[in-house]
């Protein structure tokens, strides 16, 4: 965090990708029924995002250092091939508090219906899981990023060619 103790603005971090977490098929350790909430209110069994490669940002309305990594998060989303790789910002909030949050950078907000699975459980908010095709949590990481980098489009790049 930058800025003055107690106020300032939240500066993320250079995601690392030399550290490469082992998970397992999160689709085995995911109740087949969680599914997620769309801003258009359809619902989406999350298993239909099996065999793509997931951004999945865990995130809340009340979350300063969520809602300040939102124009990275954007940024990442004008470089990526949505036909590749999905971009999940997930709350677990009330329906009403997500449709009343200002969605000024046009991101896909989801909502999770029922309790979030334990394989997504961090150290706090934000956090953020990039899953590949076969389902292992590639990278995860607690807290604001620069998603916008270059280097995680290319990272995300990588894994969209994989097998």
């Amino acid at each position: 965090m930058e800025g003055p103790v107690g106020g300032g603005y939240y500066s993320g971090a250079l995601p690392d990708f030399s550290i490469e977490p082992v998970s397992g098929n999160i689709f085995e350790y995911i109740d087949p029924e969680w599914s997620l909430i769309a801003r258009d209110k359809e619902v989406v069994p999350f298993r239909s995002f099996q065999g793509n490669v997931l951004f999945i940002n865990l995130w809340a309305t009340w979350c300063g250092p969520c809602i300040e990594e939102m124009p990275e998060i954007a940024k990442l989303q004008t470089t990526l091939n949505p036909d590749e790789i999905v971009i999940l910002l997930i709350s677990n909030e009330q329906e009403q508090i997500v449709d009343a949050f200002e969605n000024e950078h046009n991101l896909p907000l989801y909502i999770g219906r029922g309790k979030i699975p334990t394989i997504f459980k961090g150290k706090g908010l934000p956090s953020t899981f990039i899953v590949d095709k076969k389902g292992i949590i590639r990278y995860k990481h607690a807290g604001p990023a620069e998603w916008g980098h270059p280097s995680v489009t290319n990272y995300l790049s990588v894994l969209s060619r994989e097998n």
